[in-house]
């Protein structure tokens, strides 16, 4: 038999973007709507890094890195966790 996904109210995940603050430039996010533009973060020559302790979208929603032209690359990591509790 299959699992089962049980959730409470407090366990519910909100759609959010959220900075951990551990990168000597942090990002910044501003929301309109659905649409959260991500700007600031670590450059490093080509490469901007971007650190989040929570990174949730709603499904309809977008997440935009805005960046300067001589950006080839964006490294994004994730830090944070939630725990979804599964039973059979």
């Amino acid at each position: 038999m299959g699992g089962v996904l049980i959730a409470s109210l407090q366990d519910r995940v909100f759609a959010q973007i959220t900075p951990d603050n551990t990168l000597p430039n942090n990002s910044s996010v501003t929301r309109e709507g659905n649409i959260f533009n991500i700007t600031g973060a670590t450059q490093a020559r080509s490469n901007l890094f971007h650190s989040f302790s929570e990174f949730s979208v709603p499904i309809s929603g977008t997440a935009s890195f805005n960046n300067a032209l001589d950006i080839q690359n964006i490294i994004s990591r994730v830090t944070g966790g939630h725990l979804l509790k599964l039973m059979s």
